[in-house]
């Protein structure tokens, strides 16, 4: 098995169609470690809220911050806690295809208690996407992982395999 996430978004009232602050949203995302190597690093879960600005008709921007825990592996040891900020950049396009879209997500937390107290890691993630039909959309996924400071997050002493870059490919359908 592999590393597995779970994200729940509330949305308040927002619009999509406004220029400038458009409104917020609430989020908890959990991260689990999976059982094969170089998945098998550790447990997060996360609890934010998300501002939504529209820059023009096709750029927004969605600026959240998240309050992070962490555990090791099978959830033995609780690594700390820490802070996040992950600015998003979104480009939509439809000329390009249905539902075109590219994200632009760098990401950055700092813990601030624990045995990870005082350390830091980054992402960059660049996404693009775009509809099959009304509820089904696809995306390929390029995140490079920037976490030298957080040797907890990755199983390097267990492992060959590093997480550095990922390439997602996904499916999704909504109900």
């Amino acid at each position: 098995m592999t590393d597995g996430r779970v994200r729940w978004f509330h949305i308040f009232s927002m619009d999509y169609g406004k220029m400038g602050y458009r409104g917020w949203a609430t989020q908890i995302d959990a991260q689990f470690q999976g059982s094969l190597k170089g998945t098998n690093g550790s447990n997060n879960l996360s609890l934010g809220g998300v501002a939504a600005y529209g820059l023009s008709p096709n750029w927004s921007l969605f600026l959240m911050g998240n309050l992070v825990n962490n555990w090791n592996k099978d959830f033995k040891d609780h690594q700390g806690v820490g802070l996040n900020l992950s600015p998003l950049l979104v480009y939509k396009n439809d000329k390009w295809w249905d539902g075109a879209y590219v994200r632009l997500w760098p990401t950055y937390t700092r813990f601030v208690s624990g045995k990870l107290d005082n350390s830091g890691g980054a992402t960059m993630q660049i996404s693009v996407g775009g509809r099959i039909t009304p509820t089904k959309t696809w995306v390929v996924v390029v995140r490079k992982n920037y976490d030298k400071d957080l040797n907890g997050l990755k199983n390097v002493n267990d492992s060959v395999l590093v997480a550095d870059w990922d390439i997602l490919v996904s499916l999704s359908t909504f109900f």
